[in-house]
């Protein structure tokens, strides 16, 4: 492969080559059935924002009027845009109870030392 042949073209090449409809097949999609065409349409031309901000693409090359994508260009896209998502969970906001509470204690706590 030559470096200006895109990795996802040669795979093509190689027999890996999956339409939009054939990749979706292969996707888990919401309620059990299987990911929409135009939900890998989109992932190839705008791409997947992570919580860091990047955009991540799902690589693809256009045949006629076709995008045409590998088996493998569709693993690399699952893992980078896994690796882009943060997996540390984000504290729940307090209730306006629970941060009524914390204003009072600080409130007490700088009475007590003579603020």
């Amino acid at each position: 492969m030559s470096d200006s042949t895109p990795q996802v073209l040669q795979e093509i090449r190689d027999g890996h080559a999956l339409g939009m409809a054939q990749a979706a097949r292969m996707m888990p999609g919401v309620g059990g059935g299987s990911c929409d065409p135009s939900t890998l349409f989109r992932w190839a031309t705008s791409g997947v924002k992570t919580t860091t901000g990047a955009r991540i693409k799902l690589e693809a090359v256009r045949v006629g009027r076709r995008l045409i994508t590998s088996g493998p260009a569709l693993e690399r896209f699952v893992m980078a845009t896994t690796a882009g998502y943060s997996t540390d969970p984000t504290p729940a906001p307090r209730t306006p109870a629970a941060r009524r509470k914390a204003v009072e204690r600080a409130e007490r706590k700088l009475i007590e030392m003579g603020a």
